[in-house]
């Protein structure tokens, strides 16, 4: 016997205390409480009758499941509609046989929405396209340039992912350290190129949203049909509303003297590995209201800047290539990888039967700390 019940702030520490136990303690009781206010206590986009999430319950009250959505909001056809998205589905091993219970009233909410799983598992891919979701797999979210800032840490990283699974790394691991100088110098060369920019433009890093960024959403949301909504007070929300989330964000600032031109979101990733702890930036979001060649090395020249003075060795940034242009470009930098074919699953309930992600230009931001994810703007 189970039933299934919406959670409310009453519930937080006996979820928080369930999530610790089915994480194994990788994330706290604090932890797991801290994101429960972000996402939900202090969402801008949460009204008092929006669900948080539901819990699972056996006949003695004990709680054997959780399954948690994150308000935001998107602009759809010159309106705002609501998005949900999915997060932390745990259920128990013995209880299993009722998960689709515990996530029946995440597929019923108020129509227009959007609901979406951008960091979706294999078999939470495959439960939830029996619920009419589907999958978009955008070539540019598999696509990134790798630019070395430390080469020998980026060549520790390596052989530590690498060693265990192949025996060639492992045998010429003395090798590949002793190519680190040589690599760094091949670095240094390459990126001569950005010291002789001289670019119109200013380039600060930010630790807020100001009425001077309204512009960036208006733009927007004038010239696409599908966007999110980011007004000043969701930005300040979704980069800056916690301690964990400062610690790992960076925002650079782009403008001339009359505007605000656009913002470069840098995700910190911290990486433990073998007992030694790792650091590369990911750029997870590039927002302009124009483009060209001068604004891109520019943000360039402008990032690397910022993760050669950051307190922590920075081993290599990560830089989107959302286009042709920005990957050549950053390519003369950086080495172009794939990512393999990732991809998010998305379901808009409403009256409209066109498949609107595909239409999407710009920005499917999901929720802070969870399927943190930026979408590019293909110029």
């Amino acid at each position: 016997m189970s039933t299934v019940r919406q959670i409310n702030q009453n519930d937080y520490l006996s979820v928080a205390e369930f999530l610790e136990k089915m994480t194994q303690g990788v994330f706290s009781v604090n932890q797991w409480r801290e994101r429960f206010q972000l996402w939900w206590d202090d969402n801008p986009c949460m009204v008092a009758s929006q669900p948080m999430g539901w819990v699972l319950y056996d006949n003695e009250e004990i709680i054997r499941g959780f399954f948690g959505l994150i308000p935001g909001k998107y602009h759809y056809n010159g309106q705002d509609i609501m998005s949900y998205s999915a997060t932390s589905w745990y259920v128990e091993k013995n209880f299993r046989q009722h998960s689709l219970k515990l996530i029946k009233p995440y597929f019923e909410q108020p129509k227009p929405c959007l609901l979406l799983d951008t960091t979706p598992a294999p078999n939470v891919v495959k439960v939830f396209l029996h619920y009419k979701f589907k999958e978009y797999h955008p070539m540019w979210l598999g696509s990134r340039v790798i630019v070395p800032v430390d080469s020998q840490k980026l060549v520790k990283l390596f052989i530590i992912k690498k060693k265990s699974n192949s025996r060639i790394v492992s045998l010429f691991q003395p090798l590949l350290l002793m190519c680190s100088p040589f690599l760094n110098g091949i670095q240094f060369m390459r990126q001569q190129c950005l010291k002789n920019i001289r670019h119109q433009f200013q380039i600060q890093e930010i630790n807020k949203f100001t009425s001077s960024h309204q512009n960036l959403d208006e733009f927007y949301k004038k010239y696409y049909k599908v966007v999110v909504s980011k007004d000043v007070t969701y930005l300040n929300w979704f980069f800056f509303s916690s301690e964990e989330l400062k610690k790992s964000r960076k925002i650079l600032e782009i403008s001339n003297s009359n505007e605000v031109l656009g913002v470069v979101i840098i995700n910190i990733v911290r990486i433990h590995e073998s007992g030694k702890s790792f650091v590369y930036f990911d750029v997870v979001d590039i927002n302009l209201i124009k483009t060209d060649e001068d604004i891109l090395l520019a943000i360039m020249k402008g990032v690397l800047a910022l993760a050669r003075k950051h307190h922590e060795k920075v081993a290599y940034i990560r830089l989107p290539g959302f286009d042709n242009q920005s990957k050549t470009l950053f390519s003369k930098i950086g080495i172009p990888m794939s990512l393999g074919d990732p991809a998010f699953i998305y379901r808009y309930m409403g009256d409209e039967k066109e498949e609107i992600i595909e239409n999407c230009a710009h920005g499917l931001y999901t929720s802070p700390l969870d399927g943190d994810r930026g979408f590019f703007i293909g110029y």
